[in-house]
């Protein structure tokens, strides 16, 4: 029976293997899952009907509806297994739980997550063990309520190899929330009323909302409708779907003409079903001020979100770049700092912090955040590029360089070919610049209006090349489109100089912007 069990125990092994993205543990099994691993189970059960399930099949069934763990075989041998397969980051691990970074870094700090460090000269660097952490998973998984109930024995290698059958059927679980997140968002979003396809759908419109890819975001949408088709009351579907519409926007998968009035009506169904919801108001917020640029609308619906979760990070975060881009540079980085110490583990969160310091032109400060985002997540494109602009609003054109040439190494670019190897520091930063520019209307060309393209980018190298025709353009398309450019112009120290001429004036009165007030040039990346 050990040799039959070692044997099933490899095989399931090399599917784990072969196939970790799908691997992703839940706090339950879901109705589909345990049919599959039921049938699965059945036609194993001739190799498994003596292996702690019973006389047959039927009592995993029994335990998967009992939601109890499987218990071991005292009489099996210790299996040699392979060297373990490792994941080298913390991006990896997010991968492999299938959740964002911040998430897993929280887990580690407040979940006891398996996560192991090496310490370097100058940083450390993190990585973990896919069996560690689907060991903690399983145990998590398996952890008895908090009140009086049975004592629940440690699950041992069976579940293991359950897991492994159900990933080899193409079952991929929800990941993993802290009992009290999640225990707090159920009941926020009224799941913990809600059953059958409506519940299903939902949850696999989170996963996918959380993985956050464009085409992730589309799956997440088509799960979402569905699951508001099937329960039309359901508030929390239509608030997450709000949410996952807003997220193709402002990532830029899709022009905002396609999904901001979608993602208003979901949000405005969600606060008519319940308006409790702190989510529901937080993206009606959002929609208010990044589509409609209803500023005043935009912080009543922000304080509204935040006196419903006055604990809830992304709604402090949320707020603090719309007061940010407000020009309330002071309000912004309090209410960023506030974001931080509710969640002091999201390399996010923190970049995002070091961008309200440079907005306010304390760049300094902004350098020194984002240098300790960069210490545990080197390769963080938000730093990185927030330390370079820092730089180069101060004209220390050899440091930004330095540190330019430094992070496209570590992404293995050729910086010959970007021009940044120059003799002059200054013009090897006008060549890199042109040349993401030119790559940037090679895009646009090849999309010959087929895609969506952000003018977002585009318009930064417009300001940082001194186009000043070129720009004034772009600015004029961004406030028919409703880009977020026209919002960062209003503070980007990079834009600085631009703003005093008429035109450009002229262009954020008609949008109702404030002028925050200026106190550096902008930089003259060029010849």
């Amino acid at each position: 029976m050990a040799g039959r069990y070692r044997r099933m125990h490899e095989a399931a092994s090399d599917i784990t293997r072969q196939r970790q993205e799908l691997r992703i543990m839940a706090p339950r099994y879901c109705p589909v899952a345990q049919k599959t691993l039921v049938l699965v189970a059945r036609r194993q059960a001739s190799a498994w009907d003596k292996i702690s399930f019973g006389k047959s099949s039927r009592g995993l069934e029994a335990a998967l509806a009992r939601q109890e763990p499987m218990v071991s075989n005292p009489k099996l041998t210790p299996i040699k297994s392979s060297p373990p397969a490792r994941l080298d980051s913390w991006k990896e691990i997010a991968q492999h739980l299938g959740r964002e970074v911040r998430t897993v870094q929280r887990w580690e700090k407040t979940d006891g997550l398996p996560v192991r460090r090496l310490f370097h000269e100058k940083r450390g660097s993190v990585f973990a063990y896919t069996a560690d952490i689907d060991a903690w998973a399983t145990a998590r998984t398996l952890d008895p309520a908090p009140a009086a109930a049975p004592a629940v024995r440690r699950p041992h290698l069976y579940l293991a190899a359950v897991a492994a059958v159900l990933v080899a059927a193409g079952i991929a679980f929800f990941s993993l929330r802290s009992a009290k997140t999640s225990a707090r968002n159920s009941e926020a979003n009224g799941l913990a009323k809600v059953s059958g396809p409506a519940k299903e759908a939902y949850l696999q419109g989170i996963y996918y909302l959380n993985r956050g890819s464009g085409e992730d975001l589309r799956e997440s949408v088509r799960y979402l409708k569905t699951a508001e088709a099937a329960d039309p009351k359901f508030a929390g579907a239509s608030a997450k779907l709000a949410s996952a519409y807003l997220h193709l926007e402002m990532d830029g998968h899709q022009a905002p003409s396609e999904v901001l009035p979608l993602a208003k009506a979901a949000a405005e169904r969600a606060i008519r079903e319940d308006s409790s919801i702190a989510e529901s108001h937080n993206v009606l917020a959002q929609l208010l001020a990044y589509h409609e640029w209803n500023w005043k609308g935009a912080d009543e619906e922000f304080h509204r979100a935040l006196s419903l979760d006055p604990n809830s990070a992304s709604g402090h975060a949320d707020y603090a770049q719309f007061l940010g881009l407000m020009g309330r540079a002071d309000e912004s980085i309090r209410e960023g700092q506030r974001a931080v110490e509710l969640e002091p583990l999201s390399a996010l969160l923190r970049s995002n912090l070091a961008w309200y310091y440079y907005w306010a032109h304390r760049y300094d400060e902004a350098v020194v955040i984002s240098r300790t985002v960069l210490a545990s997540e080197p390769k963080f494109g938000s730093a990185q590029a927030c330390v370079v602009h820092s730089l180069m609003v101060q004209q220390r054109w050899k440091e930004a360089r330095t540190e330019l040439v430094q992070q496209q190494k570590t992404a293995g670019v050729d910086i010959a070919a970007l021009g940044l190897n120059d003799l002059s520091p200054e013009r090897a930063l006008h060549r890199y610049h042109e040349a993401r520019l030119a790559s940037m209307n090679k895009a646009l060309l090849k999309s010959s209006g087929s895609e969506y393209v952000s003018l977002y980018t585009r318009g930064m190298m417009l300001g940082i090349l001194h186009r000043k025709a070129e720009l004034h353009a772009l600015l004029q398309q961004s406030v028919v489109r409703h880009e977020t450019i026209v919002l960062a112009f209003n503070v980007d120290p990079l834009f600085d100089e631009y703003r005093g001429y008429p035109e450009f004036s002229a262009l954020m009165r008609s949008v109702g912007l404030p002028r925050p007030t200026s106190t550096a040039g902008a930089p003259r990346a060029g010849p």
